[in-house]
């Protein structure tokens, strides 16, 4: 039997906080896993297994045969892993299931071209891309147990795919994932919502123009090939749910405007959900052209910055933003790839690092982002930085977030 399991996060206590676990989680997972799993059963992990080491070689000593698929916080060498008794260590895994192929992955890979995508790491059900087929699983809503990928659930899998049907989101807590009951808001909308400092506005295909108060959009979020937002339903009826839509057009902090064509859209009524105060309706928008908005993450950023200040202090030499957001050639599922340049010695970093990875998890978590830090001392920046493509590349395209003065 297969089984899959994500996000355990073994030994991280602020999951408690961010997730609303229960205090006992990690050994809510141990025995789970203990009862269900057998010694020649095949365990696929979706990432992000532990906090600590002492917990990882304690989940190793599970029944199973392991595989990891690389999460963003799984930061050991592939050999590492395989030296613990992970039988494969992969950032992604394509497998046939009867004609059937099927996408393993830590975050979701917007664009894929398998049938389905199986993935965790959003700790929800939420969904933004809702032209390709995804199943996301949310340990939350599993019990904290693992689960079999049985002949039930791939004969269910096969006919979303068959039909090429996008389940509703009560479809997919009904599916496996009922431990929590309905839907949490969160499972709808993400967790926070993009500021905005001018209205979007959509064109419907005749050329009238509908402008969105602020004051009626709940969320609103955009990348490569999609834009997302959920708005108050009596907004919705009113003046969007009869109208074909050909244009979506986003204007910046920076006074910048740009638009997408809108390629087909879905609507979503919000219904049996905590949390929910009122009626609103999900609107997702595949596009065509770019919807950019980066000046929200550099926002963020600049707070993340102060953060790291309060834990390197004066050692903190230069902070930068590099990969495809510095670049602008970003993906729905790219990574806020950032440098944190700290004065000192290589050896001397590892007793920050606590604190800086503790640090970055909450940070992502509270501010809906998922930044991605690469710690490097002085030392080490001086020895490499006319040789090493990475500091080359910043050198080049990146941005710079902080720099000490002097």
């Amino acid at each position: 039997m297969i089984y899959l399991i994500t996000d355990t996060h073994l030994g991280h206590a602020n999951m408690v906080k961010h997730c609303g676990r229960p205090e006992n989680f990690t050994k809510l997972i141990y025995n789970n896993w203990a009862k269900k799993v057998r010694a020649d059963d095949t365990v696929i992990h979706l990432g992000d297994i532990a906090w600590t080491a002492a917990d990882l070689q304690k989940m190793m000593k599970l029944p199973g045969r392991k595989i990891l698929i690389r999460g963003n916080h799984d930061k050991r060498r592939t050999q590492e892993y395989m030296d613990m008794g992970f039988v494969l260590v992969a950032d992604e895994l394509t497998m046939d299931f009867d004609g059937m192929k099927v996408l393993f992955t830590h975050k979701p890979k917007f664009g894929h071209t398998a049938d389905i995508n199986i993935h965790g790491h959003l700790h929800s059900l939420h969904r933004e891309d809702m032209s390709r087929l995804y199943w996301p699983l949310s340990l939350e809503h599993m019990g904290y147990r693992p689960v079999a990928l049985n002949q039930d659930v791939l004969h269910q899998l096969h006919s979303w795919a068959g039909r090429k049907h996008i389940p509703s989101l009560s479809e997919l807590v009904a599916f496996r994932q009922d431990y929590l009951g309905a839907p949490r808001l969160v499972d709808y909308i993400g967790n926070t919502l993009l500021q905005l400092d001018k209205a979007p506005e959509l064109v419907i295909s005749a050329g009238e123009t509908i402008t969105i108060p602020l004051s009626e959009l709940i969320r609103f979020s955009y990348g490569p090939e999609h834009v997302y937002m959920v708005l108050k339903e009596d907004f919705f009826s009113n003046h969007i749910a009869d109208k074909k839509l050909s244009l979506c057009k986003i204007t910046g902090s920076d006074g910048h405007a740009a638009e997408a064509t809108v390629k087909a859209c879905r609507y979503e009524v919000l219904e049996n959900s905590a949390g929910v105060t009122g009626k609103m309706v999900i609107v997702w928008l595949q596009t065509r052209g770019e919807a950019r908005i980066i000046e929200h993450v550099k926002t963020l950023l600049s707070i993340y910055a102060g953060e790291l200040r309060k834990i390197y202090g004066e050692r903190l030499v230069k902070v930068a933003l590099y990969g495809s957001y510095a670049r602008g050639d970003y993906r729905a599922d790219s990574d806020v790839n950032v440098l944190v340049l700290v004065d000192g010695r290589e050896d001397e970093l590892q007793k920050f690092n606590d604190a800086l990875f503790g640090m970055t998890f909450d940070f992502n978590m509270e501010n809906d982002i998922d930044i991605q830090v690469v710690p490097m001392s002085t030392e080490y920046y001086h020895k490499w930085e006319k040789a090493h493509p990475l500091l080359l590349n910043i050198k080049e395209d990146g941005w710079i977030c902080y720099k000490k003065e002097g």
